[in-house]
């Protein structure tokens, strides 16, 4: 929603959400593979099961729980195919 020097205003759930600029890593486009973040503390959306990592969807953003190493996985809503950015883990 906005974007300054020290914070971004994000449109969470259509409630407006401030977060510190040094906390995001804001790129052009999205990832062309799965992205592997840490999962945050409280979540309702993300089970505890799941463990401290959990996976998002290049093309739907879908979230997939992490059971093992693996190259590539598919996704269970859009059904594509995709690596595993592992890589890009910033953690």
């Amino acid at each position: 929603m906005r974007l300054t020097a020290i914070e971004v205003v994000l449109d969470v759930n259509h409630h407006p959400v401030n977060v510190p600029r040094s906390s995001l890593q804001i790129v052009p486009r999205p990832p062309p593979h799965w992205t592997l973040v840490p999962r945050p503390a409280n979540s309702l959306r993300v089970p505890s099961s799941w463990g401290a990592r959990y996976l998002v969807c290049p093309n739907c953003r879908e979230r997939a729980p992490l059971a093992k190493p693996m190259a590539s996985l598919r996704c269970p809503r859009c059904n594509g195919v995709f690596e595993i950015g592992w890589g890009d883990e910033p953690f």
